[in-house]
């Protein structure tokens, strides 16, 4: 390894990484969740700088007054029905799309409105189609 190298080229990535500060406008959130989404583009190759900038982007999202109102809504759900709602929005689904990991439109929108809980055969399904944690539908 080329020690030298490696110090030289982190010192002058970290004098242009932007948000080193932290994200504090609307705006530059903006440019950050653009970033991101080219970076995720090729996520493997950009996994370093996606664990730089998640980070900061969530404690945009969990401090910044125009998310508010989300956020307390989020908080008032439990974890399980908050995943499946980010979900929905986040990858413009409709109910309909989730018939192979939870069933029917009406079962969907009754999880989604916190009237019924998802089991872990939906909790399962779930994270085995969007490749995320298990854990992520339980409150911590």
């Amino acid at each position: 390894m080329d020690t030298e190298k490696v110090i030289r080229l982190g010192q002058e990535l970290q004098e242009i990484m932007p948000f080193r500060e932290g994200i504090h406008t609307s705006a530059q959130y903006d440019d950050a969740i653009a970033l991101m989404g080219n970076l995720v583009d090729d996520a493997q190759k950009n996994d370093l700088f996606i664990d730089y900038l998640f980070p900061i982007i969530e404690h945009y999202e969990a401090t910044a007054p125009e998310f508010k109102e989300m956020n307390d809504w989020i908080d008032e759900m439990d974890a399980g029905q908050t995943v499946l709602r980010i979900l929905i929005d986040h990858q413009k689904l409709s109910t309909a799309d989730f018939a192979n990991e939870i069933g029917d439109h009406d079962m969907v929108s009754l999880i989604a409105d916190g009237k019924q809980p998802l089991t872990v055969k939906h909790i399962t399904a779930l994270s085995k189609r969007f490749g995320i944690s298990l854990t992520l539908f339980f409150d911590h």
